[in-house]
């Protein structure tokens, strides 16, 4: 389930935001492990073709005895209890995408996740705003494409890459996060378009299991919306445009 993908290093959020997005989801995860002896065990995973993008069922061979790397999930800060699925399917994910958690984003690794997780091309929609905020009365294209897939597909959001591009330190730079749902709340009207523009609230998992980065918390700065520790975050549609930066869906 969703809140069993747990807290672990800047790199590999973006593998468990793509695990999160299909628990999310109703994916059963834990059902694509197969343990098959002596701390051996078999993960059905799809393999992507880097020439021609073809994604073939492959499984990924992971040994686990318990030990904990730093590159691995760990329980986060509620005290909440580890799960080792998470460990087993995320060392197999950075395994068939040969990704090193600790690098950074390059090249969408949270949709070649979920692409290697569900064995279906993912779709990425980034774009570039200078202003990085909707304009009042007119509509904004990617917060009506968030709300048309944020409700049914399993979407993954990622931050803008700098601490100086974000508006809050609620955020964590070049970070991924799951779309648990997109609501409209209201309505502006706009006298330009003699439209009603809608408002969206959309809600966003931190798959470390925590609302923002827990140094900030420690220090004493940023801000904090309901329970710090939950992982979830509600924030506006203008909150969004500021702060992140792709969408990626499958």
């Amino acid at each position: 389930k969703l809140d069993d993908i747990s807290q672990g290093t800047a790199g590999n959020c973006f593998i468990l935001a793509a695990m999160g997005a299909a628990a999310e989801r109703g994916i059963n995860l834990s059902s694509l492990i197969t343990y098959v002896g002596n701390g051996v065990y078999s993960v059905a995973l799809y393999k992507i073709s880097p020439a021609t993008g073809t994604l073939t069922p492959t499984n990924v061979r992971v040994t686990f005895d318990g030990t904990l790397y730093a590159t691995d999930p760990t329980a986060h800060f509620r005290g909440q209890k580890g799960e080792s699925w998470t460990v087993i399917m995320s060392r197999a994910m950075a395994s068939v995408l040969n990704y090193n958690p600790n690098d950074p984003d390059a090249g969408g690794v949270t949709a070649k996740a979920m692409e290697a997780l569900l064995g279906r091309q993912a779709t990425i929609t980034q774009w570039i705003d200078n202003s990085f905020t909707p304009l009042p009365y007119y509509r904004d294209p990617y917060l009506d494409y968030l709300y048309q897939v944020g409700n049914s597909l399993r979407t993954t959001v990622s931050s803008r890459l700098t601490a100086a591009e974000l508006s809050s330190n609620m955020f964590v730079e070049q970070h991924a996060y799951v779309v648990r749902s997109v609501a409209i709340t209201g309505y502006t009207y706009s006298p330009v378009t003699f439209q009603y523009i809608p408002n969206y609230t959309i809600t966003l998992y931190n798959p470390w299991g925590e609302d923002m980065n827990t140094d900030r918390l420690n220090k004493g700065t940023g801000s904090v919306r309901g329970e710090r520790s939950d992982g979830v975050l509600v924030i506006t549609g203008a909150e969004f445009k500021r702060n992140f930066r792709a969408i990626s869906t499958v």
